[in-house]
């Protein structure tokens, strides 16, 4: 799997990479105003058009939206306006595949409009029809229609000023070409009706807009009009709505990767339109917001002119005589050869992955170039491993600039060689050759010493070397390990002084961005002398990353050793380079990657760049310890800016002997020691106070754990300030002792307890339910309670984590709502800064419903840090959930407190722990943070944030990791979307009915939901979906025993390739015939109802579906065939019919008070998959696991349609992720969703 692994990483790396530098692009960042400016924009009804007439409309312009379809056009207007907030948005009609409606067009404007500023040549097609006046479409829409448009309205735009022409064109323009016999003869581009044949022409229309831009600048000398042509980017617009459901199939997936959004591809298009200063570049072609170069043949004179006259004459500008052939019938002329159809789809595929290959390559991948000039007469260097690779390419840049150079390699005869091509292609003979084997500490030693006795100065270390071995070098450390960084660390330890001497000198190591992915495990480093152990690849390579975070975190950690020096440090990622590096490779990894390189790696040379920026560049030594990559600082993460790591790495390399077994008990008492110390002195000055005088009266306050302790003393000082507070406790008995007290004390009597034991799930619902019974607010919720034992819960979670995480994450969410509208609530949860200790195994967590296991105490003390994390990560993300409501929440430390906490502790443990005591603060001190983040006003900001001594505190990277957070709360939450569903409407009040075909698996989900949602009014009815004599036997049950229903969502969905009891192909019947049959039969019922909804789960893959109606009344399938192309497609078809059968059920509900709506949910980690074979989910799973959402997440489109008040307006739309979306022709046709219906009501046998 291991090569599985490594390809699978290296596409999702230049897939991240290509989509955040390359696909997302510039932004246009004029701030211009067009107040008083008028603007046509063709084919603005969607994509691009439609975000740049908005942008327009939005600085002021009058927009006029020149589209072909009035209805889109119309309701597109609508959009305009409401997202602009401008009314100056008009609709005239153009149809650019019609000569005459471009002249109609035209006359229309300049009757109506005094000026045109900007003209914004748009639209686009692929098309392989015909325009009304004989012209190939896709010439006759993207190149011909513009091309006459803008030579009627050219004395308009010279009439009015400074305007400009803007017309987009695509980077397809490189592989276009013309061929003007063909154009000629058969007024097209080409022919042929292959889809690579399309592909061309389109290529060559876009061709033909650079070329008439060019021109069009020569003939506009003189005028204060000027023109661009440019390329958006790859858009997801509805460009494709022509191509075939296949073609659509395919090119989906790379579209959420590879393209952008229309509001990025408008981007250019706005800079060219807008930006100020770019007159000089009039004519020009833009990319990216940026002035590109083209190839020669776009900037061809002589075409250029050729094609304008052509045009010229085509659009009865001129005389125009073509030849009166049958273009159809004229199968002899190519004018460029057909493909096999049959590789079509290979074809574009290919296309699409060059594409993205060219732009990874040449804007990421080749980098940026040091700029330095520098000169380095009289200096020396040395660079390691520099007999190949980037080592080698520094050494000859370096001699170039005049330095004596000290090639440092470990082979003499692959050294020698080197030297020779060195000194050839440097000019240069001050290059000598001295060995160094870095796997060998002796060698090392020699080395510095020779180097000490020879050269008087050393101005330059590059410590460049490095390798991937499982071997160990002579002195028994790890191969990866002693070479990457130990040989390193004791050559340049050895020639420090000799650097210090030469005054401003560096040091550069070369380090990888693979330091990201490294973890240093210090107990395997001094136990076996090696970052890990293990023989597989994936081992290895994890090796290779520690010892590349080794890199970065010794040059962060000699920076400060060279404090008050002029020597200066750098680290540095050169890219992915084609080196001898894999030289050490298996031969079937070597061919395996091999083709790779040529794409993803840069050359040697390049690859030097950002070594010789470290090296050369003036100014740098601001940021000496900085870590670059790509000749810019980069920032790293927390661990490889680890002040206590980097030290402890520092000092364990001893490069010589191990350290003495024997010494590790004066360590630890060492250890004892300096935490005596340091709690004695951060925890002695008893910390500062909470300063709020702030009143509660008429507030509610929940604590709990408030029996003893900080959580008593927080009790009490909020009934002092006027609140009812509720104490939470589980022992009656103390409770009730410490109630008198709290009441004696604070001078009030509201104060109450309830029972709540957090060791117990359904206590928890128990006193969630008495509580929301009988008070009406909730203003503060004190997560306090916390315990330390090995024991089990009755839910069979282990102790520590249920109270103190598990049991408050359930009490939290069950009083969510209360808090929201009890106003400005907060939640404040009592953590430790034990937690930065902690760690959650959640593989252990999901197994053993325990964060560890184990009973020595170190273990539980271990668990009791694992828990404090969750607090932490758990007030992380309920903040996130929180955004849009008034309520805030934070964690905190409390410090060290003298409480009863340790009354679990054994005897011995209890001595150990005593002296503690006296570095101690008391519960009334310990109680300040708490307070300051339950009543200090102001704190909304710092939601989320961790709390210390009463002062907002950083908190380390893991205790903030949005994954973790997002993780621990779905697991402590806890198959499907439907099951989702049914959980929020029963939480909401709802009488649900859980509709399964599987009994088993629906009563599990039905306790399951019942326990989560609190609520006993959820049942389960059987229905099968396979099977129509189920779907009636359900109905007929339901109407009998329920008087109405308000909500029908019809959620499931399955992919099969059998056939039902009834003879229909499985996947249709049960993802449409059975809904279709259970809505109609459920019809009266909600009608009967009031205002009520039916909600269909369908997909975006609708549209990529088609139906086959005579296969459908043929076979009573969509489709025929058994591969899993055709089961997908099979699916996608079934979504198409959902989709058209609510469009036609919205129209026979009119007059009625029922709504329905379609909706894609997302693409969500469910049991959908679970009939795929073993190989289609080791595929699926780790390509797009991590792109899907949870069931939860993917559920809330569903809610939103079912709940979502002022909806009615859109009955019988589509919706994803919760909002209107358009679709596209084929599922909103009118003639197919009417069909449908009939088909589905004679196949259930309704007439």
């Amino acid at each position: 799997m291991t090569c599985c692994l490594i390809c699978g990483a290296i596409f999702a790396v230049a897939a991240y990479f290509f989509h955040n530098i390359v696909v997302k692009g510039k932004r246009c960042t004029s701030d211009v105003k067009l107040h008083g400016k008028i603007a046509i924009v063709t084919g603005s009804n969607t994509g691009i058009g439609k975000e740049t007439a908005v942008d327009l409309a939005r600085r002021g312009a009058r927009v006029i939206m020149a589209c072909r379809s009035r209805e889109r056009a119309e309701a597109a207007l609508e959009d305009v306006k409401r997202r602009s907030g401008s009314s100056n948005v008009v609709f005239m009609q153009l149809d650019l595949a019609s000569l005459k409606s471009v002249r109609t067009f035209a006359e229309n404007f300049l009757k109506s409009e005094p000026r045109l500023d900007l003209l914004i040549n748009n639209a686009g097609m692929f098309s392989e029809g015909w325009t009304q006046d004989g012209f190939g479409m896709t010439f006759g829409v993207n190149h011909l229609g513009h091309f006459l448009l803008t030579v009627l309205l050219l004395d308009r735009l010279k009439e009015s000023g400074s305007s400009r022409v803007v017309t987009v064109s695509s980077a397809a323009h490189n592989a276009g070409r013309i061929d003007f016999d063909c154009l000629t003869k058969h007024k097209a581009l080409g022919l042929g009706t292959s889809w690579l044949s399309l592909f061309q022409r389109y290529n060559d229309s876009k061709l033909c807009n650079v070329l008439f831009t060019y021109e069009l600048n020569k003939r506009l000398k003189g005028t204060k009009v000027t023109c661009y042509s440019l390329h958006p980017g790859a858009i997801k617009t509805e460009f494709v709505r022509n191509f075939s459901s296949i073609l659509v199939m395919i090119m989906t997936p790379p579209a959420w990767f590879f393209f952008k959004t229309p509001e990025q591809g408008a981007q250019t298009t706005l800079h060219c339109a807008l930006q100020q200063g770019l007159e000089p570049l009039s004519g020009r072609y833009f990319s990216n917001c940026t002035v590109r170069n083209v190839f020669a043949k776009a900037r061809d004179d002589a075409t250029a002119k050729k094609l304008w006259e052509l045009s010229e004459r085509m659009c009865g500008l001129q005389p125009f005589c073509i030849r009166t052939e049958c273009r159809r019938k004229e199968a002899s002329v190519h004018c460029g050869d057909s493909a096999d159809p049959n590789m079509t789809c290979f074809l574009i595929c290919g296309a699409i992955f060059a594409v993205a290959v060219y732009y990874f390559h040449n804007i990421v991948v080749k980098g940026k170039r040091c700029t330095s000039d520098v000169k380095l007469h009289g200096k020396i260097a040395i660079v390691t491993g520099s007999n190949t690779g980037i080592g080698k390419e520094t050494a000859v840049d370096l001699a170039r600039r005049g330095a004596r150079v000290i090639m440092a390699c470990r082979s003499r005869e692959r050294a020698e060689a080197a030297l020779e091509d060195v000194k050839r292609k440097s000019g240069s003979s001050n290059v000598v050759f001295m060995q160094l084997d870095l796997a060998s500490l002796k060698s090392v030693r020699t080395f510095a010493e020779n180097f000490l006795k020879s050269e008087p100065r050393l101005d330059l270390l590059i410590n460049n070397a490095g390798m991937f071995s499982e071997h160990r070098t002579e002195d028994g450390f790890g191969m990866t390990f002693g070479v990457n960084h130990l040989g390193h660390f004791l050559l340049t330890v050895l020639l420090l002084d000799r650097l210090k001497e030469s005054g401003s000198s560096r040091v550069v190591t070369v380090s990888s961005g693979a330091h990201n992915a490294g973890r240093i495990d210090f107990d395997c480093l001094t136990k076996h002398k090696a970052l890990g152990l293990g023989t597989s690849w994936l081992s290895l390579f994890q090796r290779y990353n520690d010892s590349k975070l080794c890199n970065v975190l010794f040059t962060y950690e000699l920076n400060k050793r060279l404090k008050g020096t002029k020597v200066t440090c750098y680290s540095l990622h050169p890219g992915s380079i084609k080196t001898e590096f894999v030289r050490n490779f298996s031969r079937t990894f070597i061919l395996f990657m091999t083709p790779l390189t040529w794409f993803f790696l840069k050359t040697p040379e390049q690859g030097a760049q950002t070594t010789l920026h470290c090296a050369l560049e003036p100014g740098l030594e601001p940021l000496s310890g900085r870590y670059f990559s790509n000749c810019t600082v980069r920032n790293v993460y927390a661990k490889a800016r680890d002040d206590a790591a980097a030290k402890k790495l520092w000092e364990l390399i001893h490069c010589g002997d191990s350290a003495d077994p024997n010494m590790l008990s004066f360590v630890i008492c060492g250890a004892v020691f300096v935490i005596a110390v340091y709690y004695f002195r951060e925890f002695c000055r008893k910390g500062r106070r909470c300063t709020s005088d702030v009143k509660l009266h008429g507030k509610i306050a929940i604590v709990t754990g408030s029996n003893t302790g900080i959580g008593k003393e927080t009790a009490l000082d909020l009934a002092r300030r006027g609140a009812r507070v509720i104490m939470a406790c589980r022992s009656r008995e103390r409770a009730e002792a410490a109630l008198e007290d709290v009441k004696r004390k604070s001078g009030s009597s509201n104060v109450v307890f309830m029972q709540l034991d957090l060791a117990s799930l359904k206590s928890v619902r128990t006193f969630a339910e008495n509580f929301l019974k009988s008070e009406p607010t909730l203003d503060l919720l004190i997560n306090n309670a916390g315990l330390f034992s090995e024991e089990r819960t009755e839910d069979g979670f282990g102790m520590t984590f249920q109270v103190n995480h598990l049991g408050h994450f359930l009490l939290t969410v069950l009083l969510l709502d209360r808090l929201k509208k009890s106003g400005s609530s907060r939640v404040v949860t009592v953590s430790s800064a034990t937690y930065s200790s902690g760690s959650i195994d959640f593989d252990c967590l999901t197994k053993n419903k325990a964060l560890g296991l184990g009973t020595s105490w170190l273990s539980l003390f271990q668990r009791y840090y694992d828990s404090k994390l969750c607090n932490v990560l758990f007030t992380h993300e309920l903040n996130k959930r929180l955004k849009g409501t008034k309520v805030t929440c934070y964690s905190l430390h409390p410090g060290v407190i003298k409480t009863e906490f340790i009354r679990n502790f054994n005897r011995l443990l209890k001595i150990l722990l005593s002296p503690m005591i006296w570095f101690s603060m008391t519960p009334e001190q310990g109680v300040q943070t708490t307070l300051h983040c339950a009543l200090q006003p102001g704190l909304e900001p710092l939601s989320g944030r961790y709390f210390s001594d009463c002062t907002v505190q950083n908190v380390n990277a893991k205790a903030r990791d949005d994954a973790t957070a997002k993780k621990l709360w779905e697991l402590s939450s806890n198959t499907g979307i439907g099951k989702e569903t049914a959980l929020d409407l029963a939480r909401r009040g709802a009488r649900v009915i859980m509709a399964c075909r599987n009994k088993e698996r629906a009563e599990a989900a039905l306790e399951d939901v019942k326990r989560r949602s609190g609520s006993s009014n959820v049942v389960f009815m059987h229905l099968d979906l396979a099977s129509l004599t189920s779907v009636r036997n359900f109905a007929e049950k339901f109407l009998k025993s329920e008087p109405r229903l308000d909500i029908l969502i019809n959620n499931a969905g399955m992919f099969c390739e059998g056939r039902t009891e009834d003879g229909i192909g499985t996947t249709f019947q049960v993802n449409h015939l059975s809904h279709f049959l259970l809505t109609l039969l459920l019809l009266d019922r909600l009608k009967e109802s009031g205002p009520s909804r039916v909600v269909n789960v369908s997909s975006m893959a609708h549209s990529a579906g088609r139906i086959n109606f005579d296969t459908l009344i043929k076979h009573k399938a969509l489709r025929l065939g058994t591969s899993w192309l055709s089961l997908f497609q099979h699916y996608n078809d079934t979504k198409l019919c959902t989709v058209l059968f609510t469009r036609e059920l919205s129209k026979r509900l009119k007059g009625t008070n029922v709504t329905c709506y379609s909706l894609h949910p997302g693409g969500v980690k469910t049991d959908f998959v679970r009939n795929f074979s073993i190989f289609h989910l080791m595929v699926m799973i780790p390509l797009f696991w991590g792109f899907f959402k949870t069931p939860e997440q993917g559920a809330q489109t569903t809610l939103h349609c079912a709940l979502q008040p002022g909806l009615e307006p859109l009955s019988g739309r589509y919706f994803s992720n919760c909002t209107a979306r358009n679709v596209y022709a084929k599922a909103r046709d009118d003639a197919a969703a009417k069909k449908l219906w009939e088909i589905s009501e004679r196949m259930c046998g309704l007439i």
